[in-house]
């Protein structure tokens, strides 16, 4: 019986460990998806879908005209994305002044038409079952 015992909480334990690399595989994906879907739109100048698709929070904390004009601002000089090469898709514990939440951080390195290397770098948090850009800094 002893033995039986033994076998089901091993058994249980690899199977919650399975389940949570799953977990953090489909966050990983997602976060991708997420920044994936903002790139489109931030290359077709789609300012004002950018906004749609962003977090509530990041619409809690900035001015719809203030964010379309930062983003366009930013993003057009640029000319064409010739190409962006993932570097960083990790869980960010604590955010300052931010609320207790899923957060993640997704860095590129990118090269357009007019700059040779640019760091692309969002943070992103988990709303309900989707991750939204919270907040994308161009450097």
């Amino acid at each position: 019986m002893r033995k039986i015992k033994c076998l089901v909480l091993i058994f249980l334990f690899l199977f919650v460990s399975c389940a949570t690399i799953e977990q953090r595989r489909i966050d990983r994906d997602a976060a991708l998806h997420a920044t994936a879907t903002w790139f489109q739109y931030l290359d077709e100048m789609n300012f004002e879908k950018l906004w749609e698709i962003s977090s509530d929070l990041l619409k809690l904390k900035n001015d719809k005209e203030v964010f379309l004009r930062a983003v366009g601002g930013t993003r057009k000089p640029l000319g064409k994305c010739i190409n962006r090469d993932l570097q960083v898709n990790d869980v960010v514990r604590l955010i300052e002044h931010y609320p207790d939440g899923e957060y993640r951080k997704v860095v590129y390195w990118s090269k357009y038409e007019h700059k040779n290397f640019a760091r692309e770098y969002f943070l992103l948090v988990k709303e309900g079952d989707h991750w939204r850009v919270l907040s994308y800094h161009f450097m």
